[in-house]
């Protein structure tokens, strides 16, 4: 088990409002999505270093050969990894319903639920001295 020291002061960013990004996913006919897919890769990539997340432009192209199945995929191991940054076991449902809505193309729905444990997570460690130790697996 490694152990990695995070600063507060650069996890405060990775809060982002719920409602904004549901007004200008709407706005912009989903493109906002891909911001936030980038987002939220990034902050599970800096907080599980070499976890194996692939790049925002992986998933994308990946996504695209694969008529969307890669995305589906992608979603579901996205929710997995976020459980364990937050140290959630055992929510295989949780993740496997992130699949089948994304596989019923309501993806923002399960990338409202991720940034929600991803606010969760900054806010919980706010409160909590300068520096947090998070626990890798």
């Amino acid at each position: 088990m490694n152990n990695l020291a995070i600063s507060i002061k650069n996890l405060r960013k990775e809060r982002c409002s719920l409602l904004w990004d549901v007004i200008l996913t709407i706005a912009t006919f989903g493109l906002w999505n891909l911001y936030i897919q980038y987002r939220q890769i990034h902050f599970v990539n800096k907080i599980r270093i070499n976890d194996g997340l692939p790049s925002v432009v992986f998933v994308i192209i990946f996504s695209i050969f694969t008529f969307g199945l890669y995305f589906i995929y992608h979603e579901y191991k996205m929710t997995k990894k976020i459980h364990e940054i937050l140290g959630h076991r055992d929510q295989v449902a949780v993740e496997i319903l992130a699949a089948v809505i994304t596989f019923f193309g309501f993806w923002f729905i399960v990338d409202l639920y991720q940034q929600y444990l991803i606010n969760e997570f900054v806010r919980i460690n706010e409160s909590s001295v300068e520096e947090v130790t998070i626990n890798q697996f």
